[in-house]
């Protein structure tokens, strides 16, 4: 794939550079532009963003899952989890996902020797599961353990609850 997308992006900037000498149209090169990038870069294209299609986020699960300590696993879902907790908005988790993310939860929420990075990801996928009073307890017990932690702004609204 990638030779054939070098090969075809230098067949058409040269047929594009042909067409622009001879003043003749190219707009139907331009197509082929894309398609040339797309082979190119397929080796190492890892996820469409499909509306509907939420892949990423579930290997970004199931790696946690599998990996909860390791920080590649816990900051590629706290990214997953960003996307789905936006600012003022509310969660946009399909019901797979939202199993899936449930039962890894439960499962991590028993383990004793969770990472503090581990522990504050926990923490938000127990908000973004709507689990407020559970988040908000998981987070206090890992900054009451380490007060040198950067918290997420999302997260800090649950460390005033839990003050108060």
């Amino acid at each position: 794939m990638l030779a054939g997308g070098i090969l075809l992006l230098v067949i058409t900037l040269g047929l594009l550079v042909y067409c622009v000498m001879k003043r003749r149209s190219y707009k139907g090169l331009l197509v082929i532009f894309p398609l040339a990038i797309i082979m190119i870069g397929y080796p190492s294209i890892k996820s469409f963003k499909i509306p509907g299609a939420e892949v990423e986020m579930q290997d970004s699960i199931n790696n946690y899952a599998a990996h909860p300590n390791d920080p590649g696993a816990i900051n590629g879902l706290s990214a997953a989890l960003d996307e789905t907790l936006p600012p003022g908005q509310s969660n946009r988790l399909t019901a797979a996902i939202r199993s899936s993310l449930s039962s890894t939860v439960a499962e991590l929420n028993q383990r004793t020797n969770l990472t503090a990075e581990s522990r504050m990801t926990l923490s938000k996928a127990q908000l973004a599961l709507g689990q407020t009073n559970e988040a908000a307890a998981t987070l206090h017990s890992v900054v009451r353990g380490q007060t040198n932690l950067v918290v997420d702004p999302r997260l800090r609204i649950l460390l005033r609850q839990v003050s108060r």
